[in-house]
């Protein structure tokens, strides 16, 4: 399909936007100086988020652990209310470095298992399915403000840098891609960029 003018601005901003690279990111995977970032925008209750997550992600696990890859994962509520509770969930699993496990199982009760209860219940029951050690400061986390507050600052951020609410959309180093292609796109673009910088 031909992109509008519009479109096509959404997309250069969307590449200018400078992944954060900070060593102390509870939300991030691989190496800080990796000589690829994907910066990725995404909603707990999107299906298309879990399908990359359950899908793509396992594939591009590998180019993590071996130090080409770095995954910066950037909250985009764009369904809010369940998908803000799902968000400081995952950052409270993180806060006692629990965030992939979490971030995966979040995805998996949902679009595997058929989950359908996105309540503390449920946050609390998953923390403890996954062994994250302090139950009881994780619940407490749930309603923590300054968490509260994260999620809902990545929001207008991913907002005003995307232009539309729409996830999962990505940035690799500075080319964008959006929607849910499969595995193969990922690899194309991490091995066109990786190119770029070697």
């Amino acid at each position: 399909p031909t992109l509008s003018e519009e479109d096509w601005e959404k997309i250069f901003a969307a590449r200018r936007a400078v992944p954060n690279r900070d060593p102390d990111d509870l939300y991030a995977i691989g190496e800080v100086d990796a000589p690829v970032v994907m910066t990725e925008f995404a909603d707990y209750r999107c299906s298309y988020c879990g399908q990359f997550t359950l899908q793509v992600l396992p594939e591009l696990l590998p180019l993590v652990e071996d130090g080409t890859l770095r995954i910066e994962f950037r909250d985009f509520p764009i369904f809010q209310e369940q998908s803000i509770d799902a968000a400081v969930a995952a950052r409270a699993a993180a806060q006692q470095n629990r965030f992939l496990d979490y971030h995966v199982a979040i995805y998996e009760y949902q679009f595997v298992d058929g989950g359908t209860d996105l309540s503390e219940a449920t946050f609390v029951r998953i923390a403890g399915e996954l062994g994250v050690p302090d139950i009881e400061r994780f619940t407490t986390d749930l309603s923590n403000q300054t968490l509260i507050d994260e999620v809902n600052a990545s929001y207008q951020v991913s907002m005003e840098l995307l232009g539309r609410a729409s996830t999962p959309q990505f940035v690799i180093n500075d080319e964008y891609v959006g929607g849910s292609p499969p595995a193969e796109t990922f690899l194309e673009v991490i091995d066109q960029e990786l190119a770029k910088v070697q």
